[in-house]
């Protein structure tokens, strides 16, 4: 794998009638870049020929053998207790001549290094999932904003300046027509007792009294 990228295409163009040729050379590289691997990873996590035989289940001058350039012997089996051994996944790919070519000129000991599962950054990104906070039920931390009463009682308007108790705890308020609420309010609270909560905004009373032509009717001029 010393030719250079320039070269070693000329080289495959040059004898592209000789098959044998090219997969000698292909079946060379493979020998030398597995070999040149196998001692990359042991190096990279700091282990000698011992540990790596220890975590492979292998004898140690079996390892010496592996790392040798000249070792052409491999196995699936023996592949396969290298990547355990290493905790990395093993790839085994049928791949064209450009490829190779491509790779020839990448080759370096940075690009053979591969991390553990462990030490691998792709699995270290934490990623958050946002979860809904859920505030205890019946306990608002505003009363005024909101009030608990019975909704299964109806409540009847029949008078606004009387309204009718539904609930103990529960009346209508209406507005005088000098007030500055809008229209009649939830007010948790005894009858005989003044306390100003939020208005309804949303239904005019006094705007529906006057579009009815019952003004006259609730004191409005």
């Amino acid at each position: 794998m010393s030719k250079s990228y320039d070269n070693l295409r000329e080289d495959f163009i040059f004898n592209k009638d000789e098959k044998e040729y090219r997969h000698a050379y292909g079946e060379e590289s493979t020998d030398i870049s597995i070999a040149t691997q196998i001692k990359v990873l042991r190096e990279q996590r700091e282990w000698r020929q011992q540990d790596l035989a220890g975590e492979a289940k292998i004898q140690q001058p079996m390892v010496s053998r592996y790392e040798s350039v000249n070792y052409s012997n491999w196995t699936m089996t023996t592949l396969k207790k290298l990547a355990r051994a290493y905790d990395v996944w093993l790839d085994v790919r049928f791949r064209s001549y450009g490829a190779l070519v491509n790779e020839t000129e990448r080759f370096s000991r940075e690009s053979l290094q591969v991390p553990s599962f462990s030490e691998d950054s792709f699995f270290k990104i934490r990623r958050t999932v946002s979860r809904p906070k859920i505030r205890a039920a019946m306990s608002p931390q505003n009363s005024a904003q909101v009030i608990p009463f019975e909704t299964r009682q109806a409540i009847k308007l029949r008078n606004p300046a009387q309204p009718i108790e539904a609930n103990p705890q529960l009346r209508l308020q209406w507005d005088s027509p000098t007030g500055s609420k809008s229209g009649p309010q939830l007010v948790n609270q005894a009858p005989q007792e003044q306390q100003e909560s939020a208005s309804i905004r949303d239904l005019s009373m006094k705007a529906a009294a006057a579009a009815a032509g019952g003004a006259r009717n609730y004191g409005y001029r």
